[in-house]
């Protein structure tokens, strides 16, 4: 099968799980005979083979690049979520790779950047094509993806906005035809809220891999873990 994932960010731009899940998920249809190609943001438009994987890294369109070293102000935040919500640029942008590659499958992970509307836009171009999401966070219910408020408390009850916004991300990505939950606390949590129905969120719970060995924050990459090295787990939670 042709298979379209498309993720926030891409290596090098590691931020968290989602990037790590999106290359070992890669690397693992890949090896299993599934033509893969990866679309991510980036601060430059170009295309790059990595472990045999088509990576096209396409220039985001809003006000600044949320990686950059410049931090940005609330005014400038404000105006980056609002574009972040609809956003047809980058949608057009997308879905000029995504014709060219005509995929069997579209499969969606994090889309913050490239804002909800590519959901709806893909699905008038593919009718026809699955369209998948896997929930790596909370981005569809809450801006912060974390449930946290600016003080770095738990957001026990969403404001009225975030509802609003919730209704529309999810008018937008209708198209979805099924979500996809790594763990049955944030499955229970979109369905309780009424985002999701019960019949269209599963769980496939995250791999761990053994021998990708362990992640050194510093230089966003990989220290290759020796034959009989012992993997230490941390929870925090």
């Amino acid at each position: 099968m042709k298979i379209a994932l498309i993720n926030t960010y891409y290596k090098p731009n590691l931020v968290g799980g989602a990037e790590l899940f999106v290359e070992n998920f890669a690397k693992a249809l890949v090896s299993n005979g599934h033509q893969v190609k990866v679309f991510c943001l980036a601060e430059r438009s170009y295309t790059k083979n990595i472990d045999s994987i088509e990576v096209y890294y396409i220039k985001y369109q809003n006000i600044y690049w949320p990686l950059g070293r410049n931090k940005a102000n609330k005014i400038q935040k404000v105006i980056w979520h609002g574009i972040n919500l609809y956003n047809p640029f980058i949608s057009f942008a997308l879905l000029k790779h995504l014709e060219a590659f005509q995929p069997t499958i579209i499969h969606l992970q994090n889309i913050k950047g490239f804002s909800s509307s590519i959901c709806n836009e893909i699905n008038k171009a593919f009718p026809e094509t699955p369209v998948l999401q896997t929930l790596h966070d909370y981005w569809h219910a809450c801006f912060r993806n974390t449930l946290l408020t600016s003080k770095g408390n738990i957001c026990d009850s969403r404001h009225v906005f975030c509802k609003l916004r919730s209704k529309f991300i999810f008018h937008q990505c209708n198209a979805v035809k099924k979500f996809i939950s790594p763990s049955q606390f944030l499955k229970d949590y979109y369905i309780d809220q009424g985002l999701i129905s019960a019949d269209k969120i599963h769980i496939i719970n995250n791999a761990i891999m053994p021998d990708a060995g362990v992640f050194n924050v510093k230089n966003k990459e990989f220290v290759p873990k020796k034959r009989n090295d012992k993997i230490k787990i941390l929870y925090l939670g």
